[in-house]
């Protein structure tokens, strides 16, 4: 991973009147401002002049002047006259070849069970965590000092300490991988109504179903509030000590009365695509900035535009370099059709499943883009099929015949007692 450097830019996204508000104190403070270099320019007037008349010589000062400065940029020795121990570059994290696990956020909050954890993942040749740092329901998970993340109200009662969980992940040489759930948001978008999609163009929160039946609020990718809302959360990770990002939710609404939902002004001058395509650059470029690297996650169905009404285009069009699509059989549920693939029970099939939807989604990407599928380590017998460590290693296998060396382990409670010993 490259060096992190803290660089605070916003892009596009953060093209807002944040620093636009021109208070009277602010007047004042430019008028002093001016009269002090008013002062000043008067002050070297008689010198400068005398200068370029010849009156004055440079002098030694000058010189002196130089000298001090050339010292101050040249890192001082040790008393004893040797350099001072200089902190070595990373190394940088091979994207292609991570063996990643998914965490429960209930596992980052106690640093003992954690260590404990890792060395279990560790024995089995996992090299990278990814754990959920903003979730679907949009509750900040870590302790976040960002105040739109306090004028949300989105941090959850309980949050780790997002900065002792990396140090520790680096400890114990593991990427860490932090979540974030984009636009996919029923919390920020209740507290911070306008970045909220709207109900009709009035000022009411569209709900994705009656309030009666649980409705809940979504955040507006239109809007500049929600996108630099996600983009300081996606920051904050990467500056308390996260290698990378996984951004997922980043869709539109899915729910009931879609043709009700109204995303603003701005949805008549940029298409729907355009809008997600612009905000994944820019967080992007953010991340990168500041020494984190960009992962985009979404369904193997959205990826496939199969049954994906919230994406107008698949994702693998954002502008990123590593995919995490979730292709775990158990996630198409009794079947999937797209084009000319077509799939039954998929759960019963977990090598075929996971190779034809894979192939399909790498095809011809394999050289410009990096791919880390999720893949099923857990069972799922109300699907007919409790999954065993074969079930595991037969996915594995369809990876590998795809020439895919990279992947994402999920089990929801953070067991992985159906994961085999991997190839280092």
């Amino acid at each position: 991973m490259a060096k992190k450097y803290k660089i605070k830019r916003y892009r596009r996204i953060y093209r807002s009147n944040r620093n636009s508000r021109v208070t009277a104190g602010g007047v004042i403070l430019a008028a002093l401002g001016l009269l002090a270099v008013a002062f000043i320019g008067w002050s070297v007037y008689g010198p400068v002049s005398d200068f370029i008349s010849g009156r004055l010589s440079a002098g030694p000062s000058s010189s002196s002047a130089s000298e001090s400065e050339r010292e101050e940029e040249t890192p001082s020795s040790a008393p004893d006259g040797s350099q001072p121990e200089q902190t070595p570059e990373p190394a940088g994290t091979d994207f292609r070849n991570l063996r990643v696990a998914y965490l429960p956020a209930a596992f980052l909050a106690d640093e003992t069970a954690l260590q404990s954890t890792l060395e279990r993942l560790q024995a089995k040749g996992i090299n990278a965590v990814v754990y959920d740092a903003k979730d679907a329901v949009g509750q900040v998970l870590y302790t976040s000092g960002n105040e739109r993340v306090a004028a949300a109200e989105a941090m959850a009662a309980a949050p780790y300490d997002l900065e002792k969980v990396s140090s520790l992940l680096k400890k114990n040489g593991f990427t860490g991988i932090a979540r974030v759930y984009a636009f996919k948001d029923h919390t920020a978008s209740r507290t911070l109504v306008e970045a909220g999609v709207k109900y009709m163009d009035t000022d009411w929160l569209w709900l994705d179903n009656s309030r009666e039946a649980g409705g809940r609020s979504w955040l507006n990718p239109y809007s500049e509030l929600a996108r630099m809302y996600v983009a300081d959360v996606a920051l904050e990770c990467v500056e308390k000590g996260a290698d990378a990002v996984m951004l997922d939710g980043v869709h539109f609404p899915t729910g009931l009365g879609l043709e009700l939902a109204s995303y603003g002004s701005g949805s008549a001058s940029k298409t729907r695509q355009e809008v997600l395509s612009g905000f994944v650059e820019d967080t992007r470029e953010l991340v990168e900035e500041n020494g984190g690297e960009l992962i985009v996650s979404a369904s193997g169905s959205a990826m496939l535009l199969a049954n994906a009404a919230e994406y107008p285009d698949s994702p693998l069009k954002f502008p990123a370099d590593i995919f995490a699509p979730d292709v775990t059989p158990a996630s198409f549920g009794l079947g999937v059709e797209s084009g000319t693939l077509t799939l039954a029970d998929p759960v019963l099939s977990p090598y075929d499943t996971v190779y034809s939807v894979a192939k399909r989604i790498t095809a011809g990407k394999t050289e410009s883009k990096v791919f880390l599928p999720f893949i099923q380590a857990y069972s799922t017998p109300d699907y007919g099929r409790a999954y065993t460590e074969t079930d595991v290693e037969e996915q594995l296998r369809a990876l590998k015949d795809l020439g895919i060396s990279g992947y994402i382990l999920y089990d929801p409670s953070g067991a992985y007692d159906l994961v085999p010993v991997l190839d280092q």
